[in-house]
C-alpha cells in the first residue's frame, strides 16, 4: 500500500473503528453535519477565509466523541466536553493526541510491562512489533487473566458468571463471559494498579490510550444491546442473537490516530463549560440527550470501569452505580424558575444559551421530532424572544423497530437548529419557521407510514387542507388528519393512478380503505384490492370480504 492509500486508509478507521457503541450517536449522520457546517463557514465573511486549524469548535456534549473526531478529521480546532468521565478519557486521546505522540507516550512501558509479569510470574508471551504502543497492546492481548496475581478481580466477580458455559440468568449477572470480565479486570489491574518501586507501569497518557480502546470492547463483547442497564436472557437471548459477538475473546487494537490539530477535553457540566473555563469559540455543536434516558446509568459500567472498579457493593438484577450524573436535559417535569413554568429540559437549554450566547458567533443543536421539547419549544428557548436568529435544516433516516411490523413511522426526522447568537430575528419570522417546520416533519412522517414512495406516482403534491394533510395528484387525494391518522374520508376520487398509492399503503389502511369500498358500493376498487389479502395472515379478511363482495353482487 503506497503513502496515500495508507493515509486514506488511516483517516477512514479514525472516523469508523474504536468507537463505543452509544445510543444516539451521529455516527451515520456525519456527512449531514459536516455538510451544513461546511455550509455555515462558506457563508460567514469572518470565517470563510481563514485557515481551517483557527476555526474553533466546541461538542459540548461529546458522549462516544464522533462528531468531534470528523471535526478534527476535518482540520478544525476541537474542544470537547461531557460530564461523563469516560468519554473525556476517548476524548482526550482520541481529538487530543496524534499518532507521533504514541512512541513518546509508550516508551519504556513494554520494558516495564514484561519486567512486572516476570517477577509474579504471570505467563505472557513477547511481541515482535517495531513501536512500543504496538508491543504493549500484544503483550496486554497474550494475559486473558491474571488467576492468583489479580489485584481487583471485579468484574468477573460481579458481570459475569463463575462458568461461561453453565451461566444461569436467575443468578447471575450475564454482562460479559467469565473469560472476557476476566481480560478485562488484567487490563485494569495493569493500568491502575501495577507498580515497579512504587512508581506505576504506565503513565497517565499511555493508560487512558489502552483504557479508550477498552471502553469500546466493553460496549461491543457485551451481552445486551446498546446499553449497560440489563442483560439478555442467556448469551445471546432466547433467538441467541450476535452470539459471535458477544462470545468473541476481547482484543485490543491500535487506536487509528491520525495527524492533525490536537484538541482540548473538559469534564463539565455543559450549561457552564465555557463560562467556568474562559472559552471562546466560534461554533458550539449540541447533541444533547433528548428523552429521559440517563447516559450516567445506561453506560455505569464504564463509568466504574474508568474509576478503578471503586464500588464496594453493588446490588441490584443489573448491577447499576447509585451515584450517577444526572442531566436537566432528560426531565420533562414542568418546575417554575425564575418565574418560567416550563420542562426542565427547557430551562437548561435556557441555561446553556445563557452560557454560550457571549462566548461563540454560532449554536448549531442536533434534536429530532422524540425529543421531550417540542420542535416549537425548542425554537421558542433558542430564540430567546427573537434575540438571536434560527434556520433549520432537516434529515430523514430510519430507526430500530424491535421486529414490529406495525403501522407506525419506522423514520426519525433529525433537525439542525442553526442560531446565529446576538443577530435579531423579527417572531413573525420564528412563528413562521415552527408552522412550516412542524408541516415539514408531519410530511416526512406521512409518507414514511403510509406510503411507498418509490411507487407514488410523478404528478404528486402535498399540500394542508385546514386540520388535514392531503396527498393530490391527477384524479385523486388521499387526505390525512394532523395527527397522521387516516381520515374517514380516504378517498374523493378513484383511478388507476389512485390504485397504484392503494397497494403502496400498509395493510392496516387497506383494511379501512376495503371498509370503505364497500360500504360505498365501490366494488372495482373492493375487487381490485381483494387479492392484497391472499397471504396467509390476512386469508380470514380475504375471504370475509370474498364473502361480502359475493353477497353483493
Amino acid at each position: 500500500m503506497n503513502t496515500i492509500n495508507k493515509l486514506e486508509q488511516c483517516n477512514t478507521d479514525f472516523l469508523q473503528n474504536n468507537i463505543i457503541t452509544y445510543l444516539g450517536n451521529k455516527r451515520t449522520q456525519l456527512g449531514f453535519i459536516n455538510d451544513e457546517v461546511s455550509r455555515l463557514i462558506a457563508s460567514d465573511s469572518s470565517l470563510k477565509n481563514r485557515d481551517k486549524k483557527s476555526i474553533k469548535i466546541l461538542d459540548i456534549f461529546s458522549g462516544s466523541g464522533v462528531v468531534a473526531r470528523s471535526f478534527k478529521h476535518k482540520g478544525y480546532s476541537v474542544l470537547c466536553n461531557d460530564l461523563e468521565k469516560y468519554s473525556a478519557i476517548i476524548n482526550d486521546v482520541m481529538i487530543g493526541m496524534n499518532k507521533s505522540d504514541l512512541e513518546a507516550i509508550f516508551s519504556c512501558v513494554y520494558e516495564k510491562l514484561v519486567s512486572y509479569y516476570s517477577i509474579h510470574n504471570i505467563p505472557f508471551i513477547k511481541s515482535d512489533k517495531s513501536s512500543d504502543y504496538g508491543k504493549v497492546v500484544d503483550l496486554l492481548n497474550s494475559v486473558r487473566g491474571l488467576g492468583d496475581n489479580q489485584i481487583k478481580p471485579f468484574f468477573q466477580v460481579h458481570y459475569a458468571p463463575k462458568i461461561t458455559e453453565q451461566a444461569d440468568f436467575e443468578t447471575e449477572r450475564l454482562f460479559y463471559t467469565q473469560e472476557n470480565a476476566q481480560f478485562i479486570d488484567s487490563v485494569l489491574d495493569a493500568v491502575f494498579e501495577f507498580k515497579l518501586n512504587g512508581v506505576p507501569v504506565f503513565n497517565e497518557k499511555a493508560k487512558n490510550v489502552i483504557l479508550a480502546d477498552l471502553l469500546h470492547l466493553m460496549t461491543k463483547n457485551i451481552n445486551s444491546s446498546g446499553h449497560m442497564k440489563s442483560f439478555h436472557n442467556g448469551f445471546g437471548g432466547k433467538g441467541k442473537n450476535a452470539l459471535s459477538r458477544i462470545m468473541a475473546d476481547m482484543i485490543l487494537t491500535e487506536l487509528p490516530l491520525i495527524e492533525a490539530e490536537n484538541g482540548k477535553s473538559f469534564t463539565c457540566d455543559a450549561v457552564s463549560v465555557m463560562s467556568n473555563n474562559a472559552l471562546n469559540v466560534d461554533i458550539v455543536y449540541c447533541d444533547s440527550p433528548y428523552n429521559s434516558h440517563q447516559y450516567s446509568g445506561n453506560y455505569h459500567l464504564l463509568t466504574t470501569a474508568v474509576n478503578n472498579r471503586d464500588l464496594d457493593v453493588v446490588s441490584g438484577k443489573g448491577g447499576i452505580r447509585t451515584e450517577q450524573n444526572k442531566s436537566e436535559f432528560c426531565y420533562k417535569k414542568v418546575v417554575d424558575l425564575a418565574g418560567i413554568r416550563h420542562k426542565k429540559a427547557y430551562h437548561a437549554f435556557k441555561a446553556l444559551l445563557d452560557d454560550v450566547s457571549n462566548r461563540s458567533k454560532y449554536l448549531i443543536v442536533s434534536y429530532n421530532q422524540e425529543g421531550i421539547l417540542t420542535q416549537s419549544e425548542l425554537i421558542d428557548v433558542l430564540s430567546n424572544d427573537g434575540k438571536h436568529s434560527i434556520k433549520v435544516k432537516t434529515h430523514k433516516h430510519d430507526k430500530f423497530k424491535g421486529g414490529k411490523n406495525t403501522n407506525i413511522s419506522n423514520a426519525v426526522v433529525e433537525h439542525i437548529f442553526i442560531v446565529e447568537l446576538n443577530k435579531p430575528q423579527c417572531l413573525t419570522e420564528v412563528e413562521l419557521l415552527k408552522n412550516s417546520l412542524k408541516l415539514e416533519t408531519e410530511k416526512q412522517l406521512l409518507l414514511d407510514k403510509y406510503i411507498n414512495t418509490e411507487r407514488l406516482p410523478n404528478n404528486v403534491d402535498f399540500v394542508q387542507s385546514g386540520t388535514k394533510q392531503v396527498i393530490q395528484f391527477k384524479g385523486g387525494k388521499i387526505s390525512l388528519d394532523c395527527n397522521n391518522r387516516v381520515t374517514s374520508e380516504i378517498f374523493e376520487k378513484y383511478d388507476d393512478h389512485l390504485f397504484e398509492l392503494i397497494n403502496s399503503i400498509e395493510f392496516e389502511s387497506k383494511e379501512e380503505m376495503m371498509s370503505f369500498y364497500i360500504k360505498n358500493n365501490n366494488r372495482k376498487a373492493a375487487l381490485k384490492l381483494l387479492p392484497s389479502f391472499k397471504i396467509k395472515s390476512k386469508r380470514h379478511l380475504f375471504d370475509q370480504y370474498s364473502a361480502l363482495l359475493l353477497s353483493a353482487a
